[in-house]
């Protein structure tokens, strides 16, 4: 509320007032200048009191508790009123009525004698609705869907089930690179024995790897074939292998990029939450095929969308741009994905008792209306996107940066300390055993060479005696 009355503030200062006695009619006219935005109100004691018609009677209205526009709606009401009346007029609010629904009793029993009442929903094209003037203000052409973010531990939970769906196109890849592993073994074996071995078992595994190596494009060149005939079956099963490979990394990137993506808005068959007494929203999550589980107020927003009862939240997108704004924390939890309603005929407006009333701010409104709606959206859109989109999986703002980031240094520590121990281990313990299996060696050669001097030196004596 506090934003709308800067807003206020800063549409009324530098109003053409129009105070004129000769002219029964409020003039219309206002400076078409979009620095009145950031004006200040000009003081109630530098205002004239106006002798129009329209000013001199009591200014009364009645609110629907609907917050974002009521705000809304109450400033173009100010707007209007102090462009023709001066700084010292103002609205006097009699009731807040919950929904239409009491609105529509006051009528009937004929209680209801306000000047104005809003907001109201209706059509632009509408101009009597409840037995009054109907002034379409603000349109509504979109709504948003609003759903939690899914969280770190929800991604890699998500990502590991569907990657093990994919179990039936690995199995077959599987079987493929198997059963060509054996014809590769047959084909090539009898001229390239060194690298496909007439041993079936041992034959048949270095097939195996040569076919997975060859359909996955690595292709290490360790083995090729070396036979007409395998070469032939070699340049048919490489083609096949890449299209089935890269069948499993297609699959395998959609199911990251839907694991990082913003929920689906096929609302179908989903428990919704509106927000009370919200017509408009209802019929959207009913023509989408969704389901209207819960009506809630601003405060249940929270507890509502944590506690899992419904798939999301469904409400107009200027509300939920003013929630965005001014609600803590809020993007942190949630994510925002933009709705076309079915029509752009919506729009939330005012009821005006008194047709020359409806006149003026119609005439008012046409004139003036791009300018003040301009105002508003300034405020409410200062931000950095309306709508949040996925995020990198891995970029530092995500929580699964931090985790896989310090899961792979600590496996990097241990690995690097058990390499290091392993050296240590290495160098204090490995030496004596070389120095006494090389002092064995020497030991033995010396006792051969022994032998071989007194085998010498016998032979030399026989000889000698013969």
């Amino acid at each position: 509320m506090m934003f709308f009355k800067l807003i206020v503030s800063s549409l009324l200062n530098g109003l053409i007032i129009s105070v004129d006695v000769d002219e029964e009619m409020c003039s219309t006219s206002f400076p078409q200048d979009f620095s009145i935005c950031s004006m200040p109100t000009p003081p109630k004691e530098s205002c004239v009191p106006s002798v129009k018609p329209f000013c001199q009677l009591p200014l009364t209205a009645v609110q629907i508790n609907f917050t974002t526009y009521k705000d809304i709606l109450e400033l173009f009401l100010l707007y209007s009123v102090i462009n023709c009346c001066g700084a010292c007029k103002d609205i006097t609010t009699t009731k807040l009525y919950p929904s239409t629904i009491e609105l529509t009793e006051s009528i009937n029993n004929k209680t209801l004698t306000s000047s104005f009442v809003y907001p109201i929903l209706g059509t632009k094209s509408t101009t009597h609705l409840y037995q009054y003037y109907f002034l379409p203000v603000f349109e509504v052409t979109k709504a948003t869907l609003m759903t939690l973010k899914p969280t770190g531990e929800e991604i890699i939970t998500a990502l590991i089930i569907s990657c093990l769906k994919l179990w039936p196109l690995l199995l077959i890849i599987m079987l493929m690179a198997l059963n060509s592993g054996c014809i590769i073994w047959a084909l090539d074996t009898w001229k390239n024995e060194e690298e496909f071995p007439r041993n079936f078992f041992h034959g048949f595994y270095e097939g195996f790897w040569w076919a997975f190596i060859s359909m996955t494009t690595v292709g290490y060149g360790d083995k090729t074939a070396h036979s007409f005939a395998g070469r032939v079956f070699a340049i048919f099963w490489i083609l096949i292998g890449i299209t089935i490979f890269s069948m499993l990394t297609a699959t395998l990137t959609s199911v990251i990029q839907d694991a990082t993506l913003p929920p689906s808005t096929d609302i179908a068959g989903k428990k919704m939450a509106i927000m009370k007494h919200n017509l408009l929203d209802a019929t959207l999550v009913l023509n989408k095929g969704g389901i209207v589980h819960e009506e809630i107020t601003i405060d249940e927003l929270y507890p509502t969308l944590l506690s899992g009862r419904v798939y999301g939240l469904i409400t107009d997108f200027l509300s939920t741009t003013s929630a965005r704004k001014f609600v803590k924390g809020i993007d942190d939890l949630f994510v925002f994905q933009e709705i076309d309603y079915s029509s752009n005929e919506f729009a939330y407006g005012i009821l005006i008792r008194n047709e020359s009333d409806f006149k003026y701010m119609k005439q008012f409104l046409n004139e003036n209306g791009m300018l003040f709606k301009s105002c508003l959206m300034q405020g409410l859109n200062n931000r950095n996107s309306t709508i949040s989109m996925a995020e990198d999986l891995f970029h530092p703002s995500h929580g699964m940066f931090w985790v896989s980031l310090i899961s792979l240094l600590v496996a990097f520590l241990l690995i690097f300390t058990a390499g290091t121990l392993y050296e240590l281990y290495k160098r204090k313990f490995k030496p004596k055993k070389i120095d006494e299996k090389k002092k064995t060696e020497i030991d033995l050669a010396d006792e051969i060479t022994n032998v071989v001097d007194v085998w010498n030196k016998n032979k030399k004596e026989d000889t000698a005696m013969f």
